[in-house]
């Protein structure tokens, strides 16, 4: 049997040794593997969120059993593909992975399947996730939703640290850190679409996101020129950018990546019957509250940095 061990942590390394003492492995490779991983086969300079890589190298060199270690391979579908192509794979498929790659996810699992788990808030909109916390104190947990190598969990003891928690996780140019996470894996949804199509990611991403700044700006320029005091300028202006950033990225991931297997396993687990209901059930009474807050809050913010600025 020929296998294909994919990591390059102390877990492949141990898969590795015990699969070499089985006694029915005649070749193991390990992608990208590590120092003890080469001692028990041979290693592969493939990273390990390579999909496409690895399903071509592993029908390339007639592997018969592939064993997935990190999270991340599982989250982007590897499993899928490998199975897609023939090839035995032990782990997850990708909309099961999301139990582990999506915490929002599991959350929603749990709560349909009646297993007892804490509430939650579930916010991809900054302000929104502070005025959660404002609202609940403290102490809180602050999570990252995707893959974040262990370090997405803040515990925090005070309002304080879970406000800078948010700002930690959820702060940064939105767009680029959207693109990065989309790369890295650490997104589970948006490092899914990333293996579907680069491009298309890096557009909805990046140029979404800029699409969104360059049309509230035109709004709020537009109307300055009736609103002499700005107040209501600032007001409509900050409820336009949460709707027209939901708006145009999930336009985009219905035109772009609808018919996807990952975007497919999103609609069955939602039970959307068509596009238009799949955007309202993902986005749900969140986006309406990120509507509300951003406008109150971000017109507030604005204005007061509009004064200080002049």
């Amino acid at each position: 049997m020929r296998v294909l061990i994919i990591g390059s942590g102390g877990r492949e390394h141990a898969l590795s040794w015990k699969v070499a003492r089985s006694g029915k492995a005649e070749k193991i490779y390990c992608a990208p593997g590590n120092g003890g991983t080469a001692q028990e086969g041979e290693n592969i300079p493939l990273k390990d969120s390579d999909v496409a890589g690895l399903v071509s190298f592993a029908k390339g060199n007639v592997i018969d059993f592939v064993i997935p270690g990190p999270e991340l391979p599982l989250t982007l579908g590897v499993v899928d593909a490998m199975t897609q192509a023939g090839i035995r794979c032990f782990g997850p498929s990708q909309w099961c992975a999301q139990l582990e790659g999506s915490k929002a996810f599991a959350k929603d699992i749990m709560q349909k399947a009646g297993v007892p788990t804490a509430a939650c808030g579930v916010f991809t909109e900054l302000e929104a996730a502070k005025s959660f916390v404002e609202e609940k104190g403290a102490p809180i947990v602050i999570k990252a939703d995707g893959l974040a190598a262990g370090k997405g969990v803040v515990v925090a003891q005070t309002k304080e640290e879970a406000l800078e928690a948010l700002d930690q996780i959820m702060g940064g140019v939105f767009g680029a850190v959207s693109f990065y996470d989309a790369i890295t894996g650490a997104s589970a949804m948006t490092g899914a679409l990333f293996q579907v199509s680069p491009v298309n990611t890096f557009i909805l991403c990046v140029g979404m996101r800029v699409l969104m700044g360059v049309c509230v700006g035109l709004i709020f320029n537009g109307l300055s020129k009736l609103d002499k005091s700005r107040t209501w300028s600032y007001i409509v202006s900050a409820m336009c950018a949460p709707a027209l950033n939901t708006l145009f990225f999930m336009g985009y991931i219905v035109l772009a990546f609808y018919n996807c297997d990952y975007v497919q396993n999103l609609v069955s687990v939602k039970g959307a019957a068509n596009p238009l209901m799949f955007v309202v059930l993902l986005v749900g009474v969140q986006g309406v509250a990120e509507f509300l807050v951003s406008g109150i809050l971000g017109g507030i913010v604005a204005r007061a940095v509009h004064k200080f600025l002049k």
